[in-house]
C-alpha cells in the first residue's frame, strides 16, 4: 500500500472499489501510546525523587500535548517510535533494566518502529504560531484591499 492509502480520500476510494487491506506485519496503533502515556503516569510517583527520570516525564508531557490528531491516527508509527524514546529514557534514568530471557511486549513492532534516536521533544518556536496566523490574516487583508483599489471597487 502506499502513503495516500492512508489518507481520508485513499481510504475512501479503496472502500468504494472494494479493496480492502489487512497488513501483513505488525503495526503501531494508538492504544500503543495510550498504554506507554499511562506508564508514564504510573512511574511519576517514583521519578519525582530521581531529576533525570522527572524531565523524561516532563519531555513526554510536554511531547503528547503538543501531538497533533492526524499524526496520532496517520502516522502512528513515527509517534510510537517517539514514545518509545521517552519510555526508554525513563527506563535508563529509573535503571530498570529488562531481563534478556523474557520477550518484551512490543517485540513484534520493535522490528518496524524502532524507539526514536533523537530527542522528539517540541521546541518553542521564535514566532508564536497565534503571531503568524495573525500576521498572515492581515497580510491578506491588505492584498485583498489593494487589488480592490486597482479595480476600483473601493
Amino acid at each position: 500500500m502506499s502513503l495516500i492509502d492512508y489518507t481520508p480520500l485513499g481510504m475512501l476510494a479503496n472502500h468504494a472499489v472494494g479493496l480492502v487491506s489487512v497488513p501483513a506485519t505488525p503495526y503501531a496503533s494508538v492504544d500503543d501510546i495510550n498504554a506507554i502515556t499511562t506508564y508514564m503516569a504510573n512511574a511519576k510517583a517514583e521519578a519525582s525523587s530521581i531529576p533525570d527520570a522527572a524531565k523524561a516525564i516532563a519531555d513526554y508531557s510536554k511531547w503528547v500535548s503538543d501531538l497533533s490528531w492526524y499524526k496520532l491516527h496517520f502516522d502512528t508509527g513515527t509517534a510510537l517510535s517517539e514514545a518509545k524514546y521517552y519510555r526508554d529514557k525513563l527506563n535508563i534514568a529509573l535503571g530498570r533494566i529488562t531481563d534478556p530471557t523474557v520477550t518484551p511486549g512490543d517485540a513484534e513492532t520493535n522490528v518496524l518502529y524502532p524507539a526514536a534516536t533523537t530527542d522528539p521533544t517540541p521546541t518553542t518556536p521564535l514566532i508564536p504560531t497565534s503571531y503568524k496566523y495573525g500576521i498572515a490574516i492581515g497580510a491578506g487583508a491588505i492584498v485583498a484591499i489593494a487589488i480592490l483599489k486597482k479595480l476600483k471597487v473601493l
